[in-house]
């Protein structure tokens, strides 16, 4: 069963059954879901409208609603997940972050869409739950989308950020998962299937950072140091970095060889498996192990056994049951860092 409620987030009633339901959690970034159902759900499934399993303060954002005929009428409702709500602001004024991540994105999040300069740019019953997580963050970032630059942050410091359904709020926090003592193997009957990814496309370990200036006069630094056959390089443009807008020039050349370590973690080497988890195995989903977890992945057949984090869990609910998808490590790009440029 599943509960719905209003943009106000007060339950206006629930959807007890259904054909197909897709769950899709993401450690760093905002989770994703698809729901079909009859249509005598259609009037509580308005745009806007939130969805959340019983039991489970996460919720569901609907932003797409189909209804479609074969032999008979069918409605598919998209969305994402509730984090998604710091998409529809950007950083409208430049923010200079130096601290902790927990409370460099309170920054962003309490600038730009809990307490904004402007008070059209609130955006309502949104609370962050302030936590110091023991990762710095230094850098200057202006103008981009807040649920973008939030994601980019935890993905770079491998911290979790979530939104549950609290009191009528929609509170956002990060967390950090849990180091787990499990193994996940075919061989120990707790994976039906396994797929494996270790790839260097667009890798990069050395950059060259180009600041402020023209010709010989322009300010180059470089950071990565690898060597011979090991070494593969890109020219990063930091020409928008201003050294007027630091105190030191110490701190400008910081301010630019964080730009480059940026531009070589988007192009690092990403290693992964995704696996069909055995609901049935001695390992129980959300008690054992849950999304966020680091854990041992190891195949005999490939030789490989390697501590990786569990970033992303699909729960899908058919007429055969719960099937939990497990990912694992550092999946390839998405089509979101692909429309970013990164390859």
């Amino acid at each position: 069963m599943l509960n719905v409620y209003n943009k106000d987030y007060e339950r206006i009633g629930y959807i007890e059954s259904y054909s197909y339901l897709s769950w899709t959690r993401r450690y760093f970034s905002s989770g994703e879901f698809v729901l079909k159902c009859a249509p005598e759900n259609l009037p509580l499934l308005s745009l806007g409208n939130v969805i959340a399993k019983v039991n489970d303060a996460e919720g569901g954002i609907i932003e797409t609603i189909l209804v479609e005929t074969v032999e008979k009428e069918i409605v598919t409702v998209q969305g994402r997940f509730l984090p998604a709500l710091l998409g529809k602001r950007i950083l409208w004024e430049r923010e200079v972050l130096d601290g902790d991540i927990g409370l460099c994105i309170g920054q962003l999040v309490n600038n730009h869409a809990i307490n904004p300069a402007d008070p059209k740019r609130k955006i309502p019953h949104l609370h962050y739950q302030e936590i110091s997580v023991g990762e710095n963050v230094q850098k200057q970032i202006s103008f981009q989308n807040l649920l973008m630059a939030v994601t980019d942050l935890c993905r770079l410091e491998a911290v979790g950020f979530k939104g549950i359904l609290k009191d009528g709020v929609v509170l956002l926090s990060l967390y950090l998962g849990k180091e787990q003592p499990f193994v996940f193997s075919r061989e120990f009957e707790n994976l039906l299937s396994q797929n494996y990814a270790d790839s260097l496309l667009n890798f990069a370990n050395v950059a060259k950072i180009g600041g402020e200036g023209e010709g010989l006069a322009r300010r180059i630094i470089t950071t990565g140091d690898s060597a011979g056959l090991e070494r593969s390089e890109i020219f990063v443009d930091a020409r928008d970095l201003s050294s007027s807008e630091y105190e030191t020039e110490e701190d400008y050349f910081k301010a630019l060889v964080e730009r480059g370590n940026e531009s070589l973690f988007e192009r690092r080497r990403r290693v992964s498996f995704d696996a069909v988890a055995n609901t049935n195995s001695n390992l129980i989903y959300r008690e054992d192990f849950d999304l966020g977890d680091v854990v041992t992945v190891k195949s005999n057949l490939l030789g490989f056994s390697q501590r990786l984090r569990i970033t992303e869990v699909i729960e899908t609910y058919d007429e055969n049951g719960l099937h939990v998808d497990l990912v694992f490590g550092d999946p390839l790009p998405t089509l979101g860092e692909r429309l970013k440029g990164v390859i």
